[in-house]
């Protein structure tokens, strides 16, 4: 096995993180704390923070255009906003000014816990399921549905060359 160096470039000052994605030289940080996601470059400045409609947020990617975030119901960590309808769901964000632009609900309303875009869909972990779901990016139709063991009720998804990777 090769080894490797592990360095922590900087500490993060986001609460609760809870969903990474790189992004051509930025970093974007869903905070399950307060539902922003925050914007980081790889010297650990904030660029920006995105608010959202996200509640109770599990997971981040960016693909086609925009910012994906699973929201995965109830919220716990912060008070209610009006927005607030405490439903998992799949949340498409405008990346430039952070406007909701359209949802749709996870499969039989299941928790999620990770999210990945691969050339125009949407790859979801539905927890209470035990499920990794294919959506269409386009009209969020399920292409493709794979019951999986995992003794973990959690599992964060990356792709990772041609590779889907599950913890």
């Amino acid at each position: 096995m090769d080894h490797f160096k592990l360095e922590i470039p900087f500490k993060s000052f986001v609460r609760m993180p809870n969903g990474l994605q790189w992004y051509k030289d930025e970093l974007y940080v869903i905070d399950q704390f307060t539902d922003d996601v925050f914007v980081i470059s790889d010297k650990g400045n904030v660029l920006k923070i995105i608010n959202t409609e996200t509640e109770n947020g599990s997971g981040i990617t960016v693909g086609g255009g925009f910012l994906w975030t699973a929201s995965n119901g109830q919220t716990r960590a912060r008070p209610f906003r009006d927005h607030d309808d405490h439903s998992p769901k799949v949340i498409k964000i405008d990346l430039n000014t952070g406007e909701s632009l359209d949802c749709f609900p996870t499969p039989q309303a299941s928790g999620i816990h990770g999210i990945e875009w691969d050339e125009g869909n949407l790859w979801i972990t539905a927890t209470s399921l035990k499920s990794l779901f294919l959506i269409d990016g386009s009209n969020f139709e399920i292409l493709h549905k794979d019951s999986l063991q995992l003794k973990s009720s959690t599992w964060p998804c990356k792709r990772w060359r041609r590779y889907l990777v599950l913890r």
